[in-house]
């Protein structure tokens, strides 16, 4: 595996931990309405959300090293930050058009 495909496979399992680890604390950065997970923003404040997507992540992340493993896991990576994208964040961003940040 060439040195980028280690860097993301080591990117998105440190996420998967990050999120889990960081599941308690709750940010306001998208203004005082979203309370949100601070490591990924789109995800809502919702602790066992946040657990399971940090799970997610790390998983996937092993099993972008694993041979036989390797495209199952980056559709799993793939269609979790867009399904994200999709249901979490852009709900809000329709709602306030001309406050995109």
């Amino acid at each position: 595996m060439a040195w980028a495909g280690v860097l993301f496979t080591l990117a998105v399992i440190a996420l998967g931990i990050e999120t889990f680890l960081c599941a308690r604390y709750v940010g306001d950065s998208l203004g005082y309405d979203y309370r949100i997970i601070r490591v990924i923003p789109w995800l809502p404040a919702i602790p066992a959300i946040a657990y399971v997507c940090g799970t997610i992540l790390a998983i996937a992340g092993l099993g972008l090293r694993a041979h036989h493993t390797v495209q199952s896991c980056v559709l799993v990576v793939g269609v979790y930050f867009l399904c994200g994208i999709l249901f979490l964040a852009l709900p809000r961003y329709l709602e306030h058009l001309a406050n995109i940040r």
